[in-house]
């Protein structure tokens, strides 16, 4: 059988857990939809990022479940979910694979800043990103933060994140955080910021979780810096990426 993908626009940001009792959806009468197609609903926002929300399932003329798909014209076909909705985002809400390098100062200097709009998160949501760091020159330790601020500039803004690379490192380095959102979009926790594991998942940390207060319902800037050892050194990022878990 053959399978379809519908991205359906919505504006539910806050029912994530429980499904609704029916969606209407038409689909394009070239579809030619048939019973026993393998059908994944994909929820879509305003801003037209994937909200995590998928559902796959079996069309059948016959089901009773809880979804309900029409297609244009006069063929009704009856949607059932295959299992729970899966909640989790596959698509990043912050990407780069260009990579970015800078030298020739000591000064901290900002490698890139990202936009993460105002309600883009929800209530207990984890943003979970990756970056991969390198250093080609290393007289000196390279020091890497990530900073989240209510604008593009390290003025204000807060530490969320640190990797130092130690002098004479030459090649890549990850860095690996999960920030969690605690029932608000303004309280978070992350790991100790100060902490220069390379991973907050596969290694144990010391110290209290650090809890934040950056106030996702207006918008945010995720902010990656350097700070150089020596002059001459070189040091940036290949790639990252920050992921919603919902």
């Amino acid at each position: 059988m053959s399978d379809y993908t519908l991205d359906v626009l919505t504006d539910r940001f806050e029912s994530l857990i429980v499904a609704p009792k029916a969606w209407l959806l038409y689909l394009p009468t070239s579809s030619n939809l048939t019973k026993g197609a393998t059908l994944t609903v994909r929820e879509v926002g305003q801003s037209g990022l994937y909200l995590g929300r998928y559902r796959t399932g079996i069309c059948n003329k016959t089901s009773t479940e809880q979804f309900i798909v029409y297609e244009k014209g006069t063929q009704c076909y009856y949607f059932t979910p295959l299992s729970m909705p899966v909640q989790i985002y596959t698509s990043a809400i912050i990407k780069n694979n260009v990579k970015t390098s800078f030298t020739g100062s000591v000064v901290e200097h900002i490698l890139t800043s990202s936009l993460i709009k105002a309600g883009t998160m929800s209530l207990n949501d984890v943003l979970r990103f990756y970056i991969r760091f390198f250093t080609s020159a290393v007289a000196g330790s390279s020091t890497f933060r990530v900073y989240l601020n209510t604008s593009a500039s390290l003025v204000g803004a807060t530490l969320i994140a640190t990797n130092i690379v130690a002098t004479g490192t030459l090649g890549q380095s990850p860095l690996v955080r999960n920030l969690v959102f605690k029932n608000s979009l303004s309280i978070q926790e992350i790991i100790p910021v100060a902490s220069t594991a390379l991973s907050d998942e596969a290694v144990a940390n010391v110290g209290a979780l650090a809890t934040l207060a950056q106030n996702f319902a207006i918008d945010q800037y995720f902010i990656i810096s350097v700070v150089l050892g020596a002059i001459g050194d070189t040091a940036g990022f290949e790639s990252l990426y920050a992921t919603i878990i919902r």
